[in-house]
């Protein structure tokens, strides 16, 4: 009888140590949920004092929204503003000098999809946060990334701002196109020797739709394909952008730059250069999809609806 009282006595003990056991490791489970839950969020949104942009649309959001003091380098295709000239330079979108990427001790780097993996990866491993943006998109896109990236350099009041003031010019400049007019047949395009243009699923696409003009690229082509010539007989553009690194802002093509296309016999026969309706515009109004869209919509509406 007292054999069996002491087995049960030493049963309880036991249940008792490991009912101890549970509670201890229950314990250091909830003081490890409460810190992820609550510290690991605080150490991810750690302030940004020393940014690297990676592409030249994040650079103009960066000026755009005033915190170009943070910006400790950027690549060499950041040429607007011109001021993002005269930073530091840590390679292209694709081949960065990490040597030097680690001298400017970053709290953080943004690249867009251009970079590749392999890149972000190499800066991660670095033990640098990297974040990636999808850059070539329509006008929402870019109202997104502006706010993320306010959001990510502690100044969201600012993001607001800004997409508040692109939107008050949109609906403005939206609102100045005749309701009666007719549809202009537009050409945006790098190169016109090889007649490389803006097609279906660009940027530059999504606001030509946007003020009510047709893209003459068939929608079925790539972003930025080869034109055939004899495509543009057959559509006939009122209007052509032609991009140049050289301009500054937009200027109507000169009498000898229009006497130049008259002797391709193709190009002679285009409403848009009997008219004198081709213009050259500044690289970034046509290649880089920052803030200075809203530029590239008012000078469209302008040349496309007022100054014929």
């Amino acid at each position: 009888m007292n054999r069996g009282k002491t087995s049960v006595w030493r049963l309880g003990n036991a249940l008792l140590r490991h009912r101890a056991r549970c509670c201890h490791v229950s314990a250091v489970y909830v003081v490890s949920f409460f810190i992820l839950c609550f510290f690991l969020p605080l150490l991810s949104h750690a302030t940004v004092n020393r940014i690297v942009s990676l592409a030249p649309s994040l650079t103009e959001t960066i000026y755009a929204l005033g915190q170009e003091d943070k910006l400790v380098a950027d690549t060499v295709h950041c040429n607007y503003p011109e001021a993002a000239q005269r930073v530091k330079r840590i390679g292209n979108m694709s081949i960065i000098d990490q040597e030097l990427l680690l001298s400017l001790k970053p709290d953080l780097v943004v690249a867009s999809k251009l970079t590749p993996d392999a890149t972000v990866e190499t800066i991660r491993n670095l033990g640098i946060r990297c974040e990636v943006f999808t850059v070539d998109g329509e006008w929402n896109l870019i109202l997104k990334n502006n706010q993320r990236l306010a959001d990510l350099l502690d100044c969201s009041d600012k993001g607001r701002a800004l997409n508040g003031q692109m939107e008050n010019r949109l609906k403005k400049v939206l609102e100045s196109i005749p309701p009666e007019r007719k549809k202009q047949k537009v050409l945006v395009s790098y190169n016109l020797s090889r007649l490389y243009a803006a097609g279906a699923n660009s940027w530059i696409d999504s606001i030509i739709k946007m003020i009510g003009a047709e893209n003459v690229v068939p929608d079925t082509l790539s972003k930025w394909p080869s034109l055939n010539r004899e495509h543009l007989l057959l559509k006939r553009p009122d209007v052509i952008f032609v991009m140049d690194e050289s301009a500054k802002g937009c200027a109507r093509y000169t009498e000898e730059q229009l006497d130049s296309l008259k002797k391709d016999p193709i190009l002679a026969q285009l409403p848009a250069v009997n008219d004198k309706r081709v213009y050259v515009m500044e690289l970034h109004m046509l290649m880089i999809p920052g803030p200075s869209i809203i530029d590239t919509i008012e000078t469209f509406v302008d040349l496309l609806y007022v100054k014929k």
